[in-house]
């Protein structure tokens, strides 16, 4: 959208409320969706990846190849600046990459996967080598770190750097987060532009209720991901408005395929047993039970919004159909022995598997319900229990675990989530939270990070898709948009249905709501940041002025070496020639 006038926009705050906290501000640790979104408007990415799978220009806004395409030159944006004040130069670009590439794996690792040298060629260009030629630059989505405030954080310290107040170039800053609260504060010059609110203020909840009540209240602008259950309420409010995204998220069941650590049960190894209890479900009444009109049943990991989505063939379809379910069980060995309608892994052990839920989410509460209903049904004894995403993320670390409910947010990258699946992502360090590890898929990864050409891409894409839906690590049970809802006495919300009202994936700028004229813009405790006096940016035309300038200062210091080098030469000379003369002139 475009920006408001500034004489309807004054000094404008955007209230968002959030029934979630983030998890960290440390880019290279958060995970929960919250914490990720705030890091992608606090720090810049070295170049964005768009719908298709290529780069787009970020703090990167030009480069150059060699004629063998292994060595990529990348230019940095002139006059990008630090929140406090410092420039954004190649030392922090490379400090950036090398850390990640040499580092514990985190989720910008894989971006480096090809990448075999990066070395700093000048001020503002950095060069990367690659394993193979390209024809376009490695896509590298990620975010850039001040080398001044992280080169003394040693890598095995990341983990628990908390990174507050977090220094990035993005197009807000923040303190991090007071209590209940967290404010951003829009950066007055950035080289995207201002954004169209002064300052968002989000505000935690303890639930969605409570959040919900807050937006009937008018006391906060924004409801952020809301959930379902919550959209007939809402709607009954003529003063407020509800936006249901694309579909770009699924949620899954989540398996333990076997960690090298923690108690999962051994029988969840075998893909068969897996398929089985993905044939014991019935998504679409599962989808209908907790969405509602809302939402698409699930199948693979790419959902159907995306142009690379695949649907899963026909012989390898895992349709509901429970009576396939009990017959992959019995092949597994998993059998009833006594009649009782529990199935045992071995005469008097029944299977009993541990399903987690997630506190944060009441639909993961209710679903796990309605799971362990339906897996009963075949003879599948489930316990389910509720815990924070804390304790969740620390038992899918450890492996203790057999099934858990979470899910992704695909966006515009597949390619992000079928990496979580591949070998390298397991243990300690990994992202992967299923334990999975296949060489089949391992080796079409592969090809997947070489590819060339769009076509080429989705095809491994789809393939890749296939493969992990066949063998079941995630169970996807339906593909869930991002609900969010405002008060549209307050704010207009952008024309397309598609846009985010916030944290858009390559945002022109990050929030795409705007005050509405002759409204009040909300109270706010801060004010746009004024830049300190060393951060005033300069555009390009003022930096090539720097950089001539430069080289002539740097031109002349040389010339002027030279000659103090020259000089007593050309003086003895002289003189040489002076003596000469003289003994002529007495020898005549």
């Amino acid at each position: 959208t475009q920006q408001a006038p500034p004489e309807q926009r004054g000094k404008t705050t955007l209230r968002v409320g959030a029934a979630t906290r983030p998890d960290s501000l440390n880019p290279l640790v958060t995970k929960n969706r919250l914490g990720r979104a705030l890091t992608s408007v606090l720090y810049d990415e070295l170049l964005p990846v768009g719908g298709t799978g290529k780069p787009l220009p970020a703090l990167v806004h030009k480069w150059t190849r060699s004629n063998d395409g292994r060595l990529w030159l990348l230019d940095i944006r002139a006059g990008a600046r630090w929140s406090d004040g410092a420039p954004v130069t190649a030392r922090d670009v490379v400090h950036t990459l090398r850390r990640i590439k040499t580092g514990p794996r985190n989720r910008f690792s894989r971006w480096l996967d090809q990448v075999t040298r990066i070395d700093r060629f000048a001020r503002l260009r950095v060069g990367i080598q690659l394993a193979r030629p390209a024809r376009t630059p490695p896509p590298l989505p990620i975010p850039m770190l001040p080398r001044h405030v992280w080169r003394t954080v040693q890598s095995e310290d990341v983990a628990d750097f908390a990174n507050e107040p977090p220094i990035g170039s993005g197009p807000f800053t923040t303190d991090g987060p007071d209590g209940d609260t967290l404010v951003l504060t829009a950066r007055k010059k950035h080289w995207r532009g201002k954004p169209v609110v002064d300052t968002v203020e989000f505000r935690f909840f303890d639930s969605q209720d409570s959040m919900i009540a807050a937006l009937e209240a008018a006391e906060i602008d924004v409801a952020d991901d809301v959930e379902p259950e919550f959209i007939p309420r809402l709607e009954r409010t003529p003063e407020i408005e509800v936006r249901a995204g694309p579909a770009t998220a699924f949620v899954s069941l989540g398996v333990n395929t076997g960690s090298s650590t923690g108690n999962g049960k051994v029988v969840l190894r075998q893909a068969r047993v897996r398929r089985a209890i993905a044939t014991a479900l019935d998504r679409e009444a599962l989808r209908q039970a907790v969405l509602g009109p809302y939402g698409e049943a699930g199948s693979t990991i790419v959902p159907p919004s995306h142009p690379d989505h695949a649907e899963p063939t026909a012989e390898a379809e895992l349709a509901f159909d429970p009576d396939r379910a009990g017959r992959l069980l019995d092949r597994a060995g998993i059998i009833d022995h006594d009649d009782d309608g529990v199935r045992e892994v071995r005469v008097g052990t029944p299977l009993e598997l541990r399903l987690f839920t997630r506190l944060a989410r009441p639909e993961t509460e209710r679903l796990g319900d309605l799971i362990a209903t339906a897996l009963g049904e075949v003879g599948v004894t489930v316990i389910v229990s509720p815990v924070t995403d804390r304790e969740l993320t620390q038992r899918i670390r450890r492996g203790r675990y057999d099934l858990f409910l979470w899910g992704w947010d695909v966006e515009n990258d597949p390619s992000v989530v079928v990496s979580v699946l591949t070998c390298a992502e397991t243990g300690p360090a990994g992202r992967s939270d299923t334990h999975f590890c296949d060489a089949d898929y391992d080796r079409l990864y592969e090809r997947l990070t070489s590819a060339r050409g769009a076509a080429e891409r989705s095809k491994l894409l789809k393939q890749l898709q296939q493969r992990a839906y066949d063998r079941a690590p995630y169970i996807v049970l339906y593909y869930r948009p991002t609900v969010q809802a405002y008060r549209a006495d307050r704010f207009a919300a952008p024309a397309d249905d598609a846009l985010p009202l916030l944290f858009a994936s390559t945002p022109e700028s990050p929030v795409g709501l705007e005050l509405l004229p002759g409204q009040t813009p909300g109270a706010s405790s801060t004010s746009t940041v004024e830049e300190p006096a060393s951060a005033e940016p300069a555009n390009d035309l003022v930096e090539e002025i720097r950089s001539s300038l430069l080289w002539q200062l740097l031109a002349a210091a040389a010339l002027a070496i030279l000659v103090l080098l020259l000089l007593p030469r050309v003086v003895r000379g002289v003189l040489r020639v002076k003596r000469a003369r003289r003994r002529r002139k007495t020898e005549a």
